[in-house]
């Protein structure tokens, strides 16, 4: 009989293995843009889930639900969009068109325009909370939170509560605050510039106009964002800053610089301080 339960156990606990989603991994949020505007349903508050359409400009990664699995794993596996503060399941894909169900995982169900960012995952790439300890009134402390690189599982970590965006630092192991998020220090957030080689970085999020190659990088003002909430430009503890091109904006390793890029428009690209050697890098290539 105890030979028999231990056989039972060893097969459940394979079964459990086998249909469980791995988390011990990182995977990286997809980023592309709506092609049209997004209406909100018509009822959206009302069951069923309102089912439309989003248009987006690319699908590259993306699948519908597979009706072969349980409906357990399905929420699990099951890819989703996340646009402005609403998360939307996707239930078919039709060419650049997505079929999705509206106001998902407790977000409200909205207008979203042309042009809006949207962040693609699993279902479990997605977070309700940051990645702070909490405390019993269920606030964040998030500074100077450790992070295991090998451990997390979704890059950038998104609150779909609040729309905030976090990043495991690689060089600190901290949490460092990113796209959208309150902690960054107050004041100036979204700058804009043109592309130039000296490269100046006037805020922690700008947006850039040019496809002039940056051979390195400047800081005026709040420009980089140190982990620790203070505007660290060239600081050994980790600076962030982000940067949205409206073309195909590159980089050139060398002064400040570590590595060769190219940007693409309109998606965002973030860069950390790396202490160690002294130069940026992007961390969301």
């Amino acid at each position: 009989m105890k030979t028999m339960n231990k056989v039972a156990l060893a097969l459940l606990v394979a079964m459990v293995v086998m249909l469980c989603p791995t988390f011990a991994q990182q995977n990286y949020l997809i980023q592309t843009t709506l092609t049209a505007a997004q209406p909100a349903p018509a009822a959206p508050g009302s069951p069923p889930v309102p089912s439309t359409f989003a248009s987006v400009a690319s699908v590259t990664g993306l699948s519908g639900i597979q009706l072969n699995q349980t409906a357990t794993i399905n929420q699990q596996t099951s890819w989703q969009i996340y646009v402005d503060r609403e998360l939307e399941t996707i239930v078919a894909v039709n060419g650049l068109v997505l079929q999705v169900q509206r106001g998902q995982g407790g977000t409200l169900a909205s207008a979203h325009a042309s042009g809006a960012m949207v962040l693609a995952g699993r279902a479990f790439w997605f977070y309700v909370t940051d990645p702070g300890a909490q405390s019993s009134q269920g606030i964040t402390f998030p500074s100077n939170t450790p992070c295991v690189l090998a451990n997390v599982v979704a890059s950038p970590w998104v609150n779909i509560r609040t729309g905030a965006q976090w990043i495991c630092n690689p060089t600190s192991l901290t949490w460092t605050a990113g796209f959208n998020n309150p902690f960054l220090p107050t004041g100036t957030y979204f700058n804009s510039s043109a592309s130039t080689a000296t490269q100046p970085i006037a805020g922690p999020v700008i947006k850039l106009t040019g496809t002039t190659a940056a051979t390195s990088f400047t800081f005026t003002g709040n420009g980089a964002i140190g982990i620790n909430g203070a505007a660290t430009a060239n600081s050994n503890v980790g600076g962030e800053f982000c940067v949205i091109p409206t073309g195909a904006w590159p980089t050139t390793a060398g002064n400040n610089i570590g590595a060769t890029t190219t940007g693409v428009a309109g998606v965002e690209e973030c860069w950390l301080w790396n202490g160690t050697d002294g130069k940026w890098y992007e961390i969301n290539p």
